[in-house]
């Protein structure tokens, strides 16, 4: 489960932002036990779908691919499950029939395709 801290909002509501820095750590800690790290550490490959591969949006967040191609991950469905509205998360297509997840008015794909970013 990602760490998340509450921010004020628009008009006093609760909006809710990940903890990057946490976020950080789990990434990199994914990338060396994945083998997605590449030459040492130095790079590592990013799965990007949705709004992530929009070249914008990689800026606005500091990130400048060294390389970019194609990518699928077979066996994995985008989902939009979060209770925030606008987010989508990918699961294992084992975990949403193991744990029955209702797709029922939708059975989504059982493949995302993206982006990998190698990223310094």
């Amino acid at each position: 489960m990602a760490t998340r801290l509450p921010v004020d909002g628009a008009g006093g509501t609760s909006v809710w932002s990940w903890d990057r820095e946490a976020a950080v750590k789990r990434a990199l800690k994914n990338a060396d036990e994945t083998g997605a790290a590449v030459d040492g550490g130095r790079f590592i490959w990013n799965f990007a779908f949705g709004s992530n591969i929009n070249p914008d949006k990689m800026r606005s967040r500091g990130m400048q691919p060294v390389k970019t191609t194609r990518g699928a991950l077979p066996d994995w469905s985008l989902l939009f499950n979060h209770k925030v509205e606008g987010f989508a998360t990918m699961e294992r297509v084992e975990k949403i029939e193991s744990e029955k997840y209702d797709v029922s008015k939708l059975r989504p794909p059982d493949t995302v395709h993206g982006v990998l970013l190698l990223l310094s």
